[in-house]
């Protein structure tokens, strides 16, 4: 039995969210956060935060514990996703991935689960390049040109590039991320757009 003073504030709320506008080549761009719920409560607990959406969306969760630093994690959702966090306070905001309006709706359970998600990145030859997101532990790479001879190249806190994988070697498979600080792809195409879909620990 969840403590009342355990108990958020608000447990679920709905956003609908407008058409995006995607880039020239057909990427979202940097796609605009619409805060969605916070909630808070007196005291600290497991929160299972819900994600439902009718077309894919970003979702950017912050939470913070007793005391201290809070934290946050990006996730990319198809079309619904759960993530587990042990927080006093939970705030999250959505954007759209998708040229129709979409509707999302979270909701969180004060209960704990084992999670497990991702967070997509394209890179594109004018944004070659991306800093490793929150709670990333694996990276795959897939191409929009067949045949691709892009290059992936995970660089380290001091700039040197510490592996370098074909992105043809990377779909279907992953590599460990470890303490790569950022992640560049080279030789792209024109028209080229590289997804990174990194798995997270969370």
């Amino acid at each position: 039995m969840v403590p009342a003073v355990c108990r958020l504030s608000t447990t679920s709320d709905v956003k609908r969210l407008a058409a995006a506008v995607p880039t020239s080549l057909g990427t979202p761009g940097t796609p605009t956060l619409v805060p969605v719920l916070t909630g808070e409560a007196g005291g600290t607990w497991p929160r299972l935060v819900e994600l439902l959406g009718g077309a894919p969306f970003d979702a950017l969760i912050r939470w913070a514990g007793g005391g201290g630093k809070g934290n946050a994690v990006s996730v990319s959702v198809a079309r619904s996703t759960r993530v587990c966090v042990i927080a006093r306070a939970v705030d999250v905001l959505v954007a759209n991935r998708s040229s129709k309006e979409n509707e999302v709706m979270v909701c969180v359970s004060d209960e704990y689960a084992t999670t497990r998600n991702q967070f997509e990145v394209q890179l594109t030859p004018a944004t070659p390049s991306t800093p490793v997101p929150n709670f990333a532990q694996t990276l795959q790479a897939v191409s929009s040109l067949q045949g691709s001879a892009a290059v992936v190249e995970l660089v380290n806190g001091f700039g040197t590039v510490k592996s370098r994988h074909g992105v043809g070697s990377l779909n279907g498979r992953f590599v460990y991320v470890g303490t790569a600080d950022s992640v560049r792809v080279t030789g792209l195409g024109v028209a080229e757009i590289v997804t990174l879909i990194f798995g997270l620990g969370i």
